[in-house]
Formats: structure tokens, sequence, C-alpha cells
């Protein structure tokens, strides 16, 4: 699909414009501003079968934070379209007390998501989760940018067998977190949802916005203030982020290098201990 209302009228959408909203991650986003008067967002995925996992997902009562599914054609997931302003715009002149209400409030709203019964399906493993860690920090010793006696520390860290799983949203950060006229947080690019550890979405978050230690005690207290339960991520919280920063740093590195350099800074503070 392009931005030409044209190609949205042959799925029966009559767009007066179409605004591209983003080209990354699962696919182009747009927002369709329709004859009728209501503006819906359209994202368009790699494949019907991500589209319908998508809309299945958001369908979960767990993903009431998140935008409601309308109606699915093919690859193309159309589904309600959320006004208001980009934390990260607010966040440019909030001050220190202001930051961290917010983030107790990103934390509160990621509990509703866990929280929330899941739908079917199974969950991604943890064993996966130390394999993908294991194989990102061998790529990163092998191109130079850790050292063999970091990279050592790092996939030698100790990683739980189980942890507790279910509907998450997989990129809770200031930029996905939309601040509605009626002062609601609503979590946006929703195309990361899947049923994965808890553990690893909080480490996500961690990693993505990024948190500092004030802040993660923030986040965390907003967390455990909406029923969540993070034993499991402070328990093994070393393992939980390096997988989020070795995930992050695989992407950038195809996609990104110039913009490496915090993650990898982030990364050999943990190899340090």
């Amino acid at each position: 699909m392009t931005s030409s209302p044209r190609d949205w009228r042959r799925l029966g959408l009559d767009v007066i414009r179409a605004v591209v909203l983003s080209r990354h991650g699962a696919g182009r986003a747009f927002r369709l501003d329709l004859r009728d008067g209501r503006t819906l967002k359209a994202r368009v995925f790699t494949s019907p079968r991500r589209a319908a996992d998508v809309e299945r997902l958001l369908a979960a009562p767990g993903a009431r934070a998140c935008p409601r599914p309308i109606e699915r054609h093919g690859n193309v997931l159309i589904s309600e379209f959320v006004p208001g302003v980009s934390l990260d715009e607010r966040l440019v002149t909030a001050t220190g007390s202001e930051t961290r209400r917010w983030a107790r409030e990103a934390g509160h709203l990621m509990a509703g998501i866990h929280r929330g019964r899941p739908p079917r399906g199974r969950a991604i493993a943890t064993a996966w989760y130390q394999h993908h860690l294991i194989s990102r920090i061998r790529t990163l010793v092998r191109v130079g940018l850790l050292t063999r006696d970091e990279g050592e520390r790092l996939i030698t860290l100790g990683a739980p067998g189980r942890a507790r799983s279910g509907l998450t949203h997989g990129d809770v950060c200031p930029e996905n977190l939309v601040l509605t006229p009626a002062g609601s947080l609503v979590a946006i690019d929703e195309e990361r949802l899947e049923l994965r550890p808890f553990a690893y979405d909080l480490a996500r978050s961690v990693n993505r916005w990024p948190l500092d230690a004030a802040l993660e005690r923030a986040f965390l207290k907003g967390y455990a203030d909406g029923g969540g339960d993070a034993s499991g991520y402070r328990r093994w919280r070393a393992f939980w982020v390096a997988t989020a920063l070795a995930t992050s740093a695989g992407y950038r590195l195809k996609r990104a290098p110039d913009t490496l350099g915090p993650i990898l800074s982030a990364i050999r503070q943990l190899a340090a201990g």
C-alpha cells in the first residue's frame, strides 16, 4: 500500500488523505482520514499471518491500553487512531518529578497489559532468549565491538529456567506512548505484541527509554501499584537487561551502526559487573 487514497479504496475505505506515520519496525503505518469524518490507523505487515496474530492479540483483554483493532484485509490491519501528544515530546520540558511520575504511569500501564487474561498460544521460551543472547554477543565479539573477556562474562550470566509469561507490548518507551486529550496513556506501535516473558518486556523498557536507576525504581513502583510482579525481573535483572540490550545492538548493527555507542556502553557496564 501507498499513501494514495486510490489504493485504500480498493479495500473499501473511502480515504481522502493517507499520511505515512512510520516506515520502520514490522511494516509501514499510515493515518487514514476518511470521507465520513473518521480517522483510522493502518499498518501494512510483512505477511497476512503476522497481521492476523497482532489482530488477535489486540483483541485480548490485556491489550486495552493499546489501539482497538477494527478490520483486517490480508496483511493490512486497520485499527483506531489515537489522538494526543507523544510522551517523548512531553518529556522534553518535564521536571525530574514529572519524569518520574510518567515513568510510574508507564509501569502501571505495562502491568495492566501483563495482568490481562492472555489469548491462547505458547509464549517464547526462556531458553530461546539464552540462545539469542549468546548469538548476539558472539556477533559483537566477532566484529570487534566487545572483547572476548566481556563476551564470556555476558554469555555466562545466570538465567532462569522458567519465567512468568503472557501478553507483552514489546516496546513501551516514550516515543510509543501517547498522552490523550483525556489525560490517559495509550501504548501505540503495537506491532510487537507477543506472548513472551514479562521480565523481558520490563528489561526492554529499561533499555529503550532508557531508564536510569531512579527512573527504573519509579517504573517498577508503578508496575507494582498496577498489580505487576517484578520479582523474576529483579532476581535475574542482569540476564534480561543484557538480552534486551543485545537485541537492540544486533538490530542497530545492521540498520544504524552509528547509533550503537550508548547501547555498547550499557552492555560493557553489565559485563564489568
